[in-house]
């Protein structure tokens, strides 16, 4: 009876370990990682839910080792390896990453992710970006299989071999296996800044979603390009913005107005799960009759042009604050010394909700806030000027100050009381 007992206080405590979590910290990740490898057996499936926090990592994340076909989700946020190390290493397990920024890593052989012989990695919804090791920018798939979906691979940095590309599937012991269905693989750097090529394949199989719905910018040449025949991918700069919050639970890289990858994507890949019409930050797919290729859904971008009018105009300089891309901090006033200037656009701005805040100068006051040129005039609030802003739309947002006047009052005593009486 008593080891019925102990028995029945044990099971539903390994049953939890392999159970779905939700993480904040590298200490929690561990843990659930550890959780996966030692608890979860073939059949079994765990989610960690990072449900849009950033985890900045402090010292190299645990291993994924787990041999059986238990297979690990993780989703909704951002894993900063902060030059710890990788984001993941895999060495034995089946893993899924789902709308997630994988950022900072610093690998010697995948700078984001490797995969070991046999091993599975998904990626969904998901932007690499921002890592660097010696080869294979991102990611190296070394005889597993490495499936990008709707992923946005760019801007990572090779150090030592340039041959080998951000994205490298390469033969060790089994074939790899390459799938990119509706995904980008673009602006991989050397050290020194050059542009060197984003693919390379080794004696594997690489897999394309039909038509012209991936994008490689710059493939390998000869016998190890990712795509041999040249005709399964789209070529080129894919024009993308900086790493921003354009909305969602994670940094993304937004599609500009001329990238080719606009309407470019294969809406059965979209439509189909995991992606269920939906991109990175949750915006809906597709947003005309095409979905885009990559993480990110073009909504369309419009204009917003902040404008400085004072009373008077005595070259006062008036300082501003916004989550506008590009403006988080700038000063305009409106003398004609050239200092600072009257008006400042941010052009190719995503749509969306911006609050501008004026930092009021002392000595002044913000008599009025509002925007012309779109479908919403602003709302102001204290001096924090909120304005939606539309596809195509250009608005163009003033702020009117006037300065603060002195008025003086001065009392005069007549001395009456010390008057001779009678006079």
């Amino acid at each position: 009876m008593a080891i019925a007992a102990m028995m029945m206080m044990v099971r539903p405590s390994l049953a939890q370990s392999c159970s779905d979590t939700t993480v904040s910290t590298q200490a929690e990740l561990d843990t659930a990682i550890t959780n996966y490898n030692t608890f979860c057996g073939n059949g079994d499936s765990m989610t960690i839910d990072l449900a849009g926090n950033t985890i900045t990592y402090a010292t190299g994340l645990t291993l994924l080792n787990n041999a059986t076909t238990a297979k690990l989700f993780i989703k909704d946020g951002t894993l900063d390896a902060n030059s710890q190390g990788r984001v993941l290493f895999v060495v034995d397990g089946d893993i899924t990453f789902d709308t997630m920024l994988l950022t900072g890593g610093t690998g010697a052989n995948g700078g984001a992710i490797q995969l070991q012989q046999d091993t599975n990695g998904t990626l969904i919804n998901t932007t690499v970006t921002g890592n660097t090791s010696s080869t294979a920018a991102a990611i190296l798939n070394n005889g597993g299989t490495l499936t990008l979906t709707n992923t946005t691979v760019s801007t990572n940095t090779i150090t030592d071999d340039t041959t080998v590309g951000s994205v490298w599937n390469r033969l060790e012991g089994s074939t790899p296996v390459l799938n990119l269905n509706n995904s980008i693989i673009a602006n991989t750097f050397d050290s020194g800044g050059a542009a060197i090529p984003d693919c390379r394949n080794d004696s594997g199989t690489v897999n394309f979603s039909p038509g012209q719905s991936n994008l490689i910018e710059q493939d390998q040449a000869g016998g190890v390009a990712c795509d041999l025949a040249g005709t399964n991918t789209l070529s080129g700069d894919p024009s993308l913005g900086l790493l921003q919050d354009n909305g969602g639970q994670s940094n993304t890289l937004a599609l500009l107005p001329s990238s080719t990858a606009i309407n470019a994507g294969n809406n059965a890949v979209c439509a189909a799960a995991p992606v269920n019409n939906l991109d990175q930050r949750g915006v809906t797919r597709p947003q005309g009759s095409v979905c885009d290729i990559g993480a990110f859904e073009f909504e369309g971008f419009g204009s917003l042009s902040i404008v400085k009018a004072a009373d008077p105009e005595d070259g006062t300089d008036f300082a501003f604050t916004s989550d506008i891309a590009g403006g988080g901090s700038f000063t305009l006033d409106v003398d004609s010394d050239g200092t600072y200037a009257d008006t400042i656009t941010f052009a190719d701005t995503p749509i969306g909700t911006y609050a501008i805040t004026e930092l009021v100068p002392q000595n002044w006051q913000l008599d009025s806030a509002s925007c012309t040129g779109g479908s919403d005039s602003g709302s102001l609030n204290d001096a924090t000027l909120t304005v939606v802003l539309g596809a195509d739309e250009a608005i163009t947002c003033t702020f009117s100050n006037e300065k603060l006047g002195t008025i003086t009052v001065k009392k005069e005593v007549s001395n009456a009381a010390d008057a001779p009486s009678g006079v």
